[in-house]
């Protein structure tokens, strides 16, 4: 996602390094965008309707 070092996001965990509220701010905004712009730039997986119908009668096969 190319953010700086004083911004970490793990699994669960977001941590923030900042030296004021204005700096905080600032690192918000990055995140907000750069996290944008990765769901923006994201390749999103296409499937087909039957495939999709599929997927979704297995899934309530399990359930059942």
């Amino acid at each position: 996602m190319g953010l700086p070092g004083a911004i970490q996001l793990t699994a669960g965990l977001l941590i923030i390094r900042c030296s004021d509220m204005e700096d905080l701010l600032r690192r918000l905004v990055l995140l907000a965008t750069a996290t944008g712009r990765a769901l923006i730039e994201a390749p999103v997986p296409r499937r087909s309707p039957a495939s999709e119908a599929k997927a979704a009668n297995r899934e309530l096969s399990q359930l059942a």
